[in-house]
């Protein structure tokens, strides 16, 4: 990450691309909440987040169980028309995903669940993500219910986190 730092401080301009890389290297070494501070920073200079920010960003709040953060990261993804819950342009089943993935693994299933089910197409990573965060939390039969439903959908359950 040291590198990547020097890297960006020596980009002249500092543009979106450049703020969501470092933003990710922080997320991928292990430093989610230095990605949060990073995208804190990006927001101080108005530069203005992308889809692939926003993920990485709900990624780290997932990671460290912040759901403070990722209400207003959500709030973010709103305000800038990304919302795949909402928005009539073509869904965003990532996006989608990590926001889902944040709200489970921060507790908040009841909004993950109603989420996931707004949701217009599921993956299996959409499925592991409500699985999962049903099953990290001791909710074992919700994690079987839906494990049985996808299941049932033919995703194959050596691939299911259970």
């Amino acid at each position: 990450m040291e590198a990547g730092v020097k890297v960006f401080d020596l980009i002249p301009k500092w543009n979106v691309v450049a703020w969501t890389s470092l933003i990710a290297g922080y997320v991928n070494n292990g430093w989610p909440s230095k990605a949060i501070e990073v995208f804190k920073d990006m927001e101080f200079w108005n530069i203005e987040p992308n889809e692939i920010t926003l993920v990485n960003v709900l990624v780290a709040c997932a990671h460290m169980r912040d759901i403070d953060t990722g209400k207003w990261v959500h709030s973010r993804v709103c305000q800038l028309g990304y919302d795949p819950f909402e928005s009539d342009l073509t869904f965003n089943v990532i996006l989608a995903t990590a926001i889902i993935d944040m709200y489970g693994k921060c507790g908040s299933f009841i909004y993950a669940r109603n989420l996931f089910y707004k949701m217009p197409e599921r993956n299996l990573v959409a499925w592991n993500s409500i699985i999962g965060a049903f099953n990290q939390y001791g909710r074992v039969d919700e994690a079987l219910d839906y494990s049985l439903i996808c299941e049932w959908l033919d995703f194959s359950r050596t691939r299911l986190p259970f």
